[in-house]
């Protein structure tokens, strides 16, 4: 019963390092990946990757209290070959942005908030061109 225990102890330890792995956001991004969505500037704090379009951000569990990643993007990562349009309001209204390299600093963006893209973003479109 001892080696049963172990083995199955072994297996959710090795079940555990999976999901963290296939949940960290922050790994090497590769275009089968999507863009990555940052908390802060120069790819800092909490992260997101993004394989698919999001309709509202308010929806997308983030680290920004009861506002999910809903005006919580400071930077984000774009890989090779794909688009991503960024918009100042929901259901992809609003202002909007196409970004198709990395931009470390959302605040250096000129956009419809305070004048620039920082903590302005509420919903995303991701594709390859």
């Amino acid at each position: 019963m001892r080696g049963h225990a172990r083995l199955l102890r072994a297996a959710a330890v090795a079940v555990l390092a999976l999901a963290v792995a296939a949940c960290s956001p922050t790994g090497p991004s590769g275009a089968a990946d999507g863009a990555t969505i940052y908390e802060h500037p120069n790819y800092g704090g909490d992260a997101r990757r993004l394989g698919a379009d999001e309709r509202d951000l308010k929806d997308v569990r983030g680290p920004c209290g009861e506002r999910w990643w809903d005006d919580c993007v400071s930077s984000i990562r774009v890989p090779q070959g794909w688009n991503v349009t960024i918009y100042e309001d929901p259901n992809f209204r609003g202002g909007s942005l196409t970004i198709t390299s990395d931009v470390p600093d959302l605040d250096r963006v000129n956009g419809p908030c305070s004048g620039d893209w920082e903590n302005c973003v509420s919903s995303i479109r991701v594709s390859r061109p």
